[in-house]
């Protein structure tokens, strides 16, 4: 019976954000679910196209006064943060309970790029980790934390080059613990181990080590070391957390130079003290892009 409410809601709201973009002028492509579990209303990402270009309208529902002030505070965040390598926001407003936030549209992710199209340079591998360090260093300058950084979160521009969206950012408290319990194994293994074993410590599930961790595991993946979509239990996961500081590990991401694999293992150091802070890890990738970007020239 629940679930049959819960579903009969979430229709209504479908069509009561269809009549608000339509009147807004956009043309409806296509409409796509965001996860949930139970009760919860699930947020939406609405193609839409007008002036002959394509958008995306990410619906956020809210239930209370508290959920708007958070995602009101979240908007104004959002709005500040300018960088080539982030979402661009074209606009947002509320209706009917609902935010509307109207970005521009990547239908590539670096996940569909890394597991489906297979075809990725050596350039684009070292690219991509910088712009992504680069990025995530600007948004930790600012005094914030993304939180939600995985390769589903990271769009390739036509231009091929990152950009990051999908912000959980610091304003709900326990937004990891949430995620501990309800992402799929993929996603957990974004998630650092001290947010998977449920630590009681606030400071380490809103620490800027979480989302080191999640820049590891990507620039890990963007070499080869691709366990997360073999993944079959949580315990294969732990077994694999605890193997990233053995040689096993290293030996997987044999395509880096063992300079970049001693950063990606530190990345990955169970320890979040340990793992330092984003800005240490920039000018050596920078270096390292602009190394094989001038070799690149240099051979052509």
């Amino acid at each position: 019976m629940g679930t049959c409410t819960s579903q009969s809601k979430n229709q209504r709201l479908v069509e009561k954000a269809k009549r608000v973009i339509e009147k807004e002028g956009y043309t409806i492509l296509e409409i796509k679910d965001g996860k949930t579990t139970g009760k919860v209303i699930p947020n939406k990402v609405v193609i839409v196209s007008k002036d002959n270009k394509k958008y995306a309208f990410k619906i956020r529902y809210f239930q209370n006064e508290l959920d708007n002030q958070g995602i009101s505070a979240q908007v104004g965040i959002l709005c500040d943060l300018k960088h080539p390598n982030f979402v661009h926001f074209q606009r947002h407003f509320i209706r009917n309970h609902m935010f509307f936030f109207l970005m521009d549209y990547y239908p590539v992710t670096l996940r569909s790029l890394l597991y489906e199209t297979k075809s990725i340079t050596q350039e684009q591998r070292y690219r991509y980790a910088f712009e992504l360090i680069q990025g995530i260093n600007y948004v930790h300058s600012q005094g914030h934390t993304h939180r939600e950084l995985k390769t589903q979160n990271i769009m390739i521009s036509p231009e091929d080059h990152i950009i990051i969206c999908e912000f959980g950012l610091e304003f709900d408290s326990d937004i990891h613990i949430k995620k501990q319990e309800t992402s799929s194994l993929s996603d957990k293994w974004y998630l650092a181990p001290e947010i998977n074993q449920k630590t009681e410590s606030i400071y380490y599930q809103q620490s800027k080590q979480t989302d080191i961790w999640a820049i590891g595991v990507i620039i890990a993946e963007l070499f080869g070391f691709k366990y997360a979509s073999a993944l079959s239990s949580n315990e294969e996961l732990e077994k694999i957390n605890a193997s990233l500081s053995t040689q096993e590990f290293v030996q997987c991401l044999s395509e880096i130079d063992q300079n970049v694999q001693s950063k990606v293992v530190q990345m990955l150091n169970l320890n979040p003290d340990k793992r330092g802070d984003i800005a240490d890890y920039l000018p050596f990738f920078e270096e390292k892009y602009n190394q094989f970007k001038k070799g690149m020239h240099q051979s052509n």
